[in-house]
């Protein structure tokens, strides 16, 4: 049993690889994959021949190859680059030093090794560097360590892996895995702007598991956000999305979202990591990840490109890190690109956009058409004295403020309507020009209000200014009405609103196809408002149709979405 509409595979690395070897499982191993494909569809396996240190040996992969064949399994390399561990506590990670001579002959012989055995391998995300070394140090120069890092793993991955690689097999293809961690990529050596297209493939990780108790605390719309950044990266180039099972035995939904979310995205292949880890302590991920597999697998041929609103994130920034994926927690789509969309009707930049050394004379020529532009308060503040105030008045100061009251929308000089959080909400304060630029949403605290959403002109568009509370997981504590808002300010383009209780995520597609996926963990009641009096709602999963209620020449249509469930709704005109 196979899926029509993407490939599905496994990762097996080296020490779970040497494991059936040497003690000899082969039986054990047999037994378990054919318990796995019997329920879930798996075409692939990536056998890793190399990692911490160690190789597999020729033999035993040839054997793993000759057992995945039995089962029907296509199979390709894989490797990991990291040597082996010398248990000192400075060592976060035990990966290569690419200033040493040494350690770069190593890379040869493990690219060499793997080429010979498959005609495509992909690497692990563990090609960077965080090495302080004497040599690295005398390398680096007068360059930041960003800079140089990205420059020498460049260098590594042109001169060493690839080269190397094709000497040995002219037709391999060699493909690198970026990590989750996106916004960080330049501070370990990952050249997405080029090193990206020397390779044959890129793969995506779009790991999230659990937000809280994980190091990484990714947002779970990281996964889908991830993906489109990497598509649009380098379209038709990205080959996958790469998620795993590790921390997610608490709740087998996390697992279930990964794959979701990945999928969603339109990823051509969807990869577990990884079958020792399935059948040491995750055989009851399986069926569950059968299920998903399956249930995309269906829906998928209903699901046009994705859309969103257009968010630009260059190549090499940080700031507001991992930003993105709190706002998607709140159902504000995005289609992330590193490459500044001036087409695009509406812009959202965070401070990562700062970046850009560019971005001001950008900003400029884009505002010149009749746009809309949302800019975080991080944005704001690291562009002070940089040019923005030719655009904008507004400030961010050091000061904060705390309140659980807000006022939302204009009547007359005052809020259109109220409404409470239920704790207090940090945020920086902001100063502004009266009159200059409207205060649309407002933290009310000591007979004062204080800014969340500002509204300004420029040239022939709007400009909108979104304030940024200190700890993004409180964006999910706004009032609903607030939300709401901002919601309805992003997606005015699309000519819809979405309102419900965060976190909920809503993925949007060409063919007027939109997903809302609940993350909450009770039924969480939805509504739609589309501005367009003649249609209804089918549902693609059940093929039923919702129909609506009209109200102020708008067309709205409320339903439940069960804890960590979505909907697939098409817009079908009577």
């Amino acid at each position: 049993m196979n899926t029509k509409n993407f490939s599905t595979a496994i990762f097996f690395n080296e020490p779970e690889i040497n494991y059936i070897s040497q003690h000899n499982l082969w039986d054990f191993l047999d037994e378990k994959l054919n318990w796995i494909t019997a329920r879930a569809p798996i075409a692939k396996i990536y056998l890793e021949t190399h990692r911490g240190g160690k190789y597999v040996s020729k033999e035993t992969l040839i054997r793993m190859k000759d057992l995945c064949q039995k089962n029907n399994i296509e199979t390709a390399g894989g490797i990991t680059l990291t040597t082996t561990p010398t248990n000192h506590d400075s060592d976060l990670f035990t990966t290569y030093c690419y200033s040493n001579p040494k350690d770069l002959e190593d890379i040869k012989a493990i690219v060499r090794y793997t080429a010979e055995l498959f005609d495509s391998y992909v690497i692990d995300d563990f090609f960077f560097t965080h090495c302080k070394c004497e040599l690295c140090i005398k390398g680096k120069k007068d360059l930041s360590w960003a800079e140089y890092r990205t420059q020498l793993l460049k260098k590594v991955s042109e001169e060493i892996v690839i080269k190397e690689s094709k000497a040995v097999n002219p037709n391999v293809q060699v493909i690198i895995k970026y990590p989750n961690w996106y916004d960080e990529y330049q501070q370990s050596g990952y050249n997405l702007e080029m090193s990206s297209f020397l390779f044959d493939g890129i793969y995506t990780g779009t790991e999230t598991r659990d937000p809280l108790h994980t190091q990484q605390n990714l947002q779970r719309y990281s996964s889908y956000f991830t993906m489109r950044y990497l598509e649009n990266t380098r379209p038709n180039g990205n080959m996958g999305g790469w998620f795993d099972t590790l921390d997610c035995s608490y709740n087998l939904n996390s697992v279930a979202e990964q794959a979701y979310l990945t999928l969603l995205s339109k990823a051509k292949e969807a990869t577990i990591y990884s079958l020792g880890t399935l059948i040491r302590e995750d055989l009851i991920s399986v069926p569950v990840l059968g299920y998903a597999f399956e249930h995309v697998d269906r829906l998928m041929p209903m699901l046009g490109s994705p859309i969103g609103v257009a968010t630009y994130k260059p190549f090499h920034s940080s700031g507001e890190n991992y930003l993105h994926g709190s706002l998607g927690m709140l159902g504000i789509p995005f289609e992330p690109t590193p490459y500044f969309p001036m087409e695009a009707n509406t812009l959202f930049l965070t401070a990562s956009a700062a970046c850009d050394k560019h971005i001001i004379s950008k900003l400029k020529d884009y505002l010149k058409g009749k746009h809309t532009l949302i800019l975080t308060s991080g944005f704001v503040k690291a562009m002070a004295q940089k040019g923005l105030d030719e655009l904008i008045d507004i400030k961010v100061t050091d000061s904060k403020i705390s309140s659980n009251h807000f006022g939302v929308g204009w009547y007359s000089c005052a809020y259109n309507h109220y409404a409470t959080s239920p704790e207090p909400i940090t945020f920086p304060i902001l100063e502004f020009a009266t009159n200059d630029t409207q205060n649309t949403i407002a933290a009310l605290t000591n007979n004062k209000s204080y800014p969340i959403l500002l509204q300004t002109n420029y040239h022939n568009s709007q400009v909108y200014v979104l304030n940024i509370p200190d700890e993004y997981g409180s964006l999910e504590k706004l009032p609903q009405d607030v939300l709401n808002y901002i919601r309805k300010l992003c997606l005015k383009d699309f000519k819809l609103e979405v309102n419900g209780p965060a976190p909920f995520s809503v993925f949007l597609y060409d063919n007027e196809t939109i997903i809302l996926y609940n993350f909450t963990d009770h039924v969480g009641e939805y509504s739609l408002i589309i501005d367009n009096n003649c249609c209804k709602l089918q549902d693609l999963d059940s093929n039923s149709f919702i129909t609506g209620d009209i109200v102020n020449s708008k067309n709205t249509f409320n339903f439940k979405i069960n804890s960590h469930r979505f909907k697939v709704l098409k817009i079908v005109s009577n």
